[in-house]
């Protein structure tokens, strides 16, 4: 929706996106019901939220008060429960834990700084190349061994690191861009 509206500056688009954003949240309360179960699904339902709405603000989209207001605190409640949540298990961890990261990072990057959201953003930025060393193989591939977790892995770690970068919150990347190259 956000690039429909990009290329064709049609109003319609725009509102249809935040409109959807807004029934989501009034149909799915935090924490309640099956699309608050897996954090992954909350991590990636919030970065895409920011995008789309990066998106639409770039190509011209305005916004209203009430809807900011509406999308900050969901946005808060998605970082808040990711945070609560994150997962990763010491018999072994996968890319649900990246997403979590990378979903946990486009919040901090998106939401105003507090406390909250820097303590978020740092713990990202700390993990995310750590989890990348962990879950890439010095050769590159993505100990899953599977193509489709490979690629879902190294687009949730490229993002989450370009948003990071993005947000001045500097990594230690000694040793990750290799193993996503």
């Amino acid at each position: 929706l956000a690039h429909a509206f990009a290329l064709t500056r049609d109003e319609a688009w725009g509102r249809e996106t935040r409109n959807q954003i807004l029934d989501f949240i009034a149909q799915n309360p935090p924490r309640f019901g099956v699309n608050w179960r897996c954090a992954m699904d909350v991590a990636i339902r919030a970065a895409n939220w920011v995008l789309a709405f990066e998106l639409l603000r770039a190509a011209g989209f305005a916004f209203d008060v009430p809807f900011l207001d509406v999308f900050k605190a969901s946005l808060l409640d998605h970082g808040r429960y990711i945070a609560a949540n994150l997962e990763r298990y010491p018999e072994g961890r996968g890319n649900h834990y990246l997403a979590d990261l990378a979903g946990l990072a486009f919040v901090a990057a998106w939401l105003p700084r507090t406390a909250e959201t820097d303590a978020w953003r740092a713990f990202a930025a700390r993990e995310i190349p750590a989890e990348v060393l962990h879950q890439f193989n010095p050769d590159g591939s993505n100990f899953e061994s599977s193509v489709c977790y490979h690629r879902l892995a190294a687009e949730l770690a490229a993002f989450a690191l370009a948003v990071l970068a993005g947000s001045g919150a500097g990594s230690d990347l000694s040793g990750v861009a290799p193993r996503l190259a």
